[in-house]
Protein backbone atom coordinates (compact mmCIF):
# COMPACT_ATOMS: atom_id res chain seq x y z
CA UNK A 1 0.00 0.00 0.00
CA UNK A 2 2.93 2.55 0.78
CA UNK A 3 4.12 1.47 -2.31
CA UNK A 4 0.79 2.41 -4.19
CA UNK A 5 1.10 5.73 -2.39
CA UNK A 6 4.61 6.55 -3.36
CA UNK A 7 5.54 6.79 0.56
CA UNK A 8 8.47 5.31 2.26
CA UNK A 9 8.46 2.93 5.21
CA UNK A 10 11.57 1.73 7.40
CA UNK A 11 13.36 -0.80 6.73
CA UNK A 12 15.27 -0.79 10.58
CA UNK A 13 13.25 -0.59 12.73
CA UNK A 14 10.97 -3.08 11.46
CA UNK A 15 7.69 -1.92 10.28
CA UNK A 16 5.52 -3.83 12.66
CA UNK A 17 1.98 -5.68 10.49
CA UNK A 18 -0.87 -4.69 11.50
CA UNK A 19 -4.00 -6.50 12.33
CA UNK A 20 -5.92 -5.24 9.34
CA UNK A 21 -3.26 -5.96 6.82
CA UNK A 22 -2.56 -8.85 4.32
CA UNK A 23 0.27 -11.13 5.71
CA UNK A 24 1.54 -11.25 1.94
CA UNK A 25 0.61 -10.29 -1.05
CA UNK A 26 -0.02 -12.62 -4.60
CA UNK A 27 0.57 -10.79 -7.98
CA UNK A 28 -0.45 -12.31 -11.48
CA UNK A 29 0.04 -11.25 -14.49
CA UNK A 30 -2.91 -12.02 -17.20
CA UNK A 31 -2.38 -11.34 -20.66
CA UNK A 32 -5.54 -11.92 -23.45
CA UNK A 33 -6.11 -11.34 -27.10
CA UNK A 34 -9.52 -9.74 -26.15
CA UNK A 35 -11.32 -8.20 -23.76
CA UNK A 36 -13.52 -11.27 -23.46
CA UNK A 37 -10.47 -13.83 -22.78
CA UNK A 38 -8.86 -11.21 -20.17
CA UNK A 39 -12.41 -11.56 -17.96
CA UNK A 40 -12.63 -14.74 -18.63
CA UNK A 41 -9.18 -15.83 -16.98
CA UNK A 42 -9.90 -13.52 -13.93
CA UNK A 43 -13.56 -14.79 -13.35
CA UNK A 44 -11.44 -18.48 -12.97
CA UNK A 45 -8.69 -16.58 -11.12
CA UNK A 46 -10.85 -15.33 -8.78
CA UNK A 47 -13.09 -18.59 -8.16
CA UNK A 48 -10.29 -20.61 -7.11
CA UNK A 49 -9.08 -18.39 -4.83
CA UNK A 50 -12.26 -18.00 -3.18
CA UNK A 51 -12.90 -21.77 -3.21
CA UNK A 52 -9.28 -23.07 -1.80
CA UNK A 53 -8.76 -20.34 0.61
CA UNK A 54 -12.39 -19.96 1.69
CA UNK A 55 -11.21 -20.64 5.27
CA UNK A 56 -8.71 -17.40 5.24
CA UNK A 57 -9.17 -14.08 5.39
CA UNK A 58 -8.29 -13.03 1.96
CA UNK A 59 -8.68 -9.65 -0.17
CA UNK A 60 -8.74 -9.54 -3.66
CA UNK A 61 -8.61 -6.08 -5.54
CA UNK A 62 -9.76 -4.70 -9.05
CA UNK A 63 -7.44 -6.26 -11.63
CA UNK A 64 -5.04 -3.05 -12.96
CA UNK A 65 -5.20 -2.76 -16.44
CA UNK A 66 -1.47 -2.63 -17.57
CA UNK A 67 1.33 -2.40 -20.87
CA UNK A 68 3.52 -4.23 -19.14
CA UNK A 69 4.12 -6.78 -16.61
CA UNK A 70 3.94 -5.21 -12.71
CA UNK A 71 6.88 -6.99 -9.90
CA UNK A 72 6.69 -6.87 -6.78
CA UNK A 73 11.03 -6.05 -6.81
CA UNK A 74 9.63 -2.87 -9.01
CA UNK A 75 7.99 -1.78 -5.52
CA UNK A 76 11.20 -2.37 -3.48
CA UNK A 77 12.24 1.31 -3.09
CA UNK A 78 9.13 2.13 -0.73
CA UNK A 79 11.79 0.41 1.87
CA UNK A 80 13.95 3.37 2.92
CA UNK A 81 17.52 2.91 1.40
CA UNK A 82 20.99 4.43 1.49
CA UNK A 83 22.88 3.30 -1.55
CA UNK A 84 22.91 -0.56 -0.41
CA UNK A 85 21.08 -3.46 -1.63
CA UNK A 86 21.68 -7.07 -0.21
CA UNK A 87 19.42 -10.43 -0.14
CA UNK A 88 20.11 -13.98 0.04
CA UNK A 89 18.60 -15.52 -3.17
CA UNK A 90 17.89 -19.14 -3.60
CA UNK A 91 16.07 -22.29 -5.46
CA UNK A 92 14.57 -25.01 -4.32
CA UNK A 93 11.66 -27.25 -3.64
CA UNK A 94 8.56 -26.52 -3.35
CA UNK A 95 8.37 -29.10 -0.49
CA UNK A 96 10.03 -26.91 2.08
CA UNK A 97 9.09 -23.45 0.37
CA UNK A 98 6.58 -22.08 2.80
CA UNK A 99 8.70 -23.29 5.66
CA UNK A 100 12.15 -21.60 4.87
CA UNK A 101 9.86 -18.51 3.39
CA UNK A 102 8.71 -18.40 7.47
CA UNK A 103 11.91 -18.86 8.98
CA UNK A 104 13.51 -16.37 6.09
CA UNK A 105 11.04 -14.25 7.65
CA UNK A 106 11.76 -14.92 11.34
CA UNK A 107 15.55 -14.02 10.98
CA UNK A 108 14.59 -10.76 9.59
CA UNK A 109 12.36 -10.40 12.64
CA UNK A 110 15.62 -11.22 15.13
CA UNK A 111 17.23 -8.48 13.57
CA UNK A 112 14.56 -6.15 13.39
CA UNK A 113 14.25 -5.58 9.73
CA UNK A 114 11.23 -5.25 8.09
CA UNK A 115 10.21 -8.58 5.93
CA UNK A 116 11.09 -8.35 2.06
CA UNK A 117 10.29 -11.31 1.01
CA UNK A 118 10.13 -11.98 -3.13
CA UNK A 119 9.23 -15.45 -3.93
CA UNK A 120 7.87 -16.67 -7.10
CA UNK A 121 6.89 -20.18 -8.33
CA UNK A 122 9.30 -21.55 -11.22
CA UNK A 123 8.55 -24.56 -13.98
CA UNK A 124 4.84 -24.59 -13.65
CA UNK A 125 5.81 -25.19 -9.78
CA UNK A 126 8.22 -28.11 -9.95
CA UNK A 127 10.85 -25.75 -7.34
CA UNK A 128 10.15 -21.97 -6.54
CA UNK A 129 12.45 -18.97 -6.10
CA UNK A 130 13.38 -17.04 -2.95
CA UNK A 131 14.50 -13.68 -1.96
CA UNK A 132 14.77 -11.42 0.81
CA UNK A 133 15.79 -7.97 -0.55
CA UNK A 134 17.28 -5.51 1.90
CA UNK A 135 17.93 -2.28 1.17
CA UNK A 136 19.71 -0.58 3.51
CA UNK A 137 21.99 2.62 4.28
CA UNK A 138 25.65 2.05 3.79
CA UNK A 139 26.48 4.78 5.75
CA UNK A 140 25.44 3.72 8.84
CA UNK A 141 27.44 0.82 10.67
CA UNK A 142 25.05 -0.51 13.00
CA UNK A 143 22.76 -1.51 10.26
CA UNK A 144 25.40 -2.56 7.62
CA UNK A 145 26.74 -5.02 10.67
CA UNK A 146 22.72 -6.20 11.26
CA UNK A 147 21.89 -6.56 7.56
CA UNK A 148 25.02 -8.85 7.03
CA UNK A 149 24.28 -10.77 10.04
CA UNK A 150 20.93 -11.26 8.51
CA UNK A 151 21.63 -12.11 5.67
CA UNK A 152 24.71 -15.01 6.89
CA UNK A 153 22.15 -16.30 9.20
CA UNK A 154 19.37 -16.30 6.47
CA UNK A 155 22.76 -18.56 3.91
CA UNK A 156 22.87 -21.17 6.33
CA UNK A 157 19.16 -21.43 6.95
CA UNK A 158 18.44 -22.25 3.09
CA UNK A 159 20.98 -24.35 2.56
CA UNK A 160 19.67 -26.44 5.77
CA UNK A 161 16.24 -26.66 3.89
CA UNK A 162 17.78 -27.46 0.18
CA UNK A 163 17.96 -24.56 -1.46
CA UNK A 164 20.68 -23.81 -3.77
CA UNK A 165 21.63 -19.94 -3.47
CA UNK A 166 22.67 -17.86 -6.70
CA UNK A 167 24.73 -15.38 -7.75
CA UNK A 168 27.20 -16.08 -4.78
CA UNK A 169 29.98 -14.28 -3.66
CA UNK A 170 32.86 -15.38 -2.12
CA UNK A 171 32.13 -16.01 1.64
CA UNK A 172 29.07 -17.77 0.45
CA UNK A 173 30.92 -19.92 -1.61
CA UNK A 174 32.83 -21.12 0.99
CA UNK A 175 29.83 -22.13 3.14
CA UNK A 176 28.38 -24.58 0.37
CA UNK A 177 31.89 -25.97 -0.21
CA UNK A 178 32.06 -26.85 3.39
CA UNK A 179 29.00 -28.98 2.80
CA UNK A 180 29.45 -30.74 -0.34
CA UNK A 181 31.23 -33.69 -1.02
CA UNK A 182 34.86 -33.38 -1.75
CA UNK A 183 34.76 -34.48 -5.24
CA UNK A 184 32.24 -32.04 -6.51
CA UNK A 185 34.01 -29.48 -4.93
CA UNK A 186 37.29 -30.69 -6.87
CA UNK A 187 35.08 -30.79 -9.90
CA UNK A 188 33.82 -27.57 -9.38
CA UNK A 189 37.06 -25.88 -9.35
CA UNK A 190 38.68 -27.53 -12.08
CA UNK A 191 35.48 -26.65 -14.61
CA UNK A 192 36.70 -23.08 -13.23
CA UNK A 193 40.17 -23.63 -14.34
CA UNK A 194 39.02 -24.85 -17.16
CA UNK A 195 37.20 -21.73 -18.19
CA UNK A 196 39.80 -19.48 -16.95
CA UNK A 197 42.66 -21.10 -16.31
CA UNK A 198 44.69 -17.93 -16.03
CA UNK A 199 42.59 -16.82 -13.31
CA UNK A 200 41.98 -13.57 -14.55
CA UNK A 201 37.78 -12.79 -14.05
CA UNK A 202 38.14 -13.83 -10.56
CA UNK A 203 41.46 -14.07 -8.90
CA UNK A 204 41.17 -16.28 -6.14
CA UNK A 205 37.73 -16.83 -5.67
CA UNK A 206 37.52 -20.66 -6.45
CA UNK A 207 41.02 -21.55 -5.27
CA UNK A 208 42.62 -20.44 -2.42
CA UNK A 209 40.87 -17.97 0.13
CA UNK A 210 41.16 -14.70 -1.14
CA UNK A 211 43.78 -12.44 0.66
Amino acid sequence: MKAMEHEKVSLYPAVVLSEDEPEFTVSTDISGNTEYELKAKIQVIEEVIRNECKNDNIMIPEPAPSNRAGFPMQALPVLSGGGGLFWVGCYGPMSTWLETARKGCEIQDKYDLTRSCYTRVMNEGHFAGLRWMIPYDKGNPEVVQRVVDCCDEQLDMVLDMGYIPYKTPVWAVRKIEERAGKEWTELHRRIKDLLDPNNILNPGRWGAPCE
